[in-house]
């Protein structure tokens, strides 16, 4: 079998990477795994398996350390291996998220809608130093702009034809009654949700051609 894998430049793959997670491919519905994540110390978590998380009809996400081997709604582009072939159907990365974020997230929902799992692993992990590449070369407002930003894309692509018009609606109000706002974690969002706004149109010819052909997600699978 053919496998891909996506690591980040400052992450430590133990010994033992391969062999915790190569066998996992003997099932023909997996499209990747992911494992645990921990600081350099190798002590504390930082990242784990993923559980989905709805509110105001967007979804986000939540980490758990609660479940070995199990379903996971996104795989950490920083530390996954993936199948090769699934990952060219899926014509990689959507270079909509460039430079950075939740491109990984927007992967692993794609492959859950193409009707492919991903697992999450405990029983191995990663040390890594938490956005030490992105911190070195961007500004701290630059980041969160993308953060915002693609947080917006990801839901504008995945949700439905009345929850992404929702979500339209809500961010154009929510960029005029910030321009009033004097408290500045209210206006930091009027510069990103702008950007997400330029970019409807890509999105909407992607969610057409692309997205749309895709199942809806089982999420009784995280349950």
């Amino acid at each position: 079998m053919d496998l891909s894998l996506l690591l980040n430049n400052d992450m430590d793959l133990p010994l033992d990477f391969f062999d915790k997670t190569i066998p996992y491919f003997t099932d023909k519905e997996l499209f990747g795994i992911s494992t645990e994540i921990r600081d350099r110390a190798g002590e504390k978590i930082i990242e784990s398996r993923k559980l989905p998380v709805f509110k105001h009809r967007t979804f986000n996400y939540k980490d758990t350390t609660d479940a070995t081997n199990s379903n996971t709604l996104y795989l950490c582009g920083g530390n996954a291996i993936v199948d090769t072939k699934k990952l060219k159907e899926l014509n990689g990365f959507n270079e909509l998220f460039s430079p950075f974020y939740f491109e990984d997230f927007d992967l692993s929902l794609r492959a859950w809608r193409k009707g492919w799992k991903s697992t999450y692993i405990n029983s191995t992990f990663c040390k890594h130093t938490p956005s030490t590449t992105i911190k070195k070369e961007n500004r701290n407002s630059f980041i969160e702009n993308i953060f915002i930003r693609n947080k917006l894309l990801l839901n504008y692509l995945h949700s439905s034809t009345f929850d992404k018009s929702l979500l339209c609606f809500r961010t154009r109000c929510k960029i005029f009654l910030y321009s009033f706002s004097k408290k500045e974690d209210k206006r930091i969002f009027i510069k990103p949700a702008k950007s997400f706004l330029k970019l409807k149109k890509e999105a909407d010819k992607q969610r057409k051609n692309e997205y749309n052909n895709l199942c809806p997600i089982d999420w009784s699978l995280f349950q």
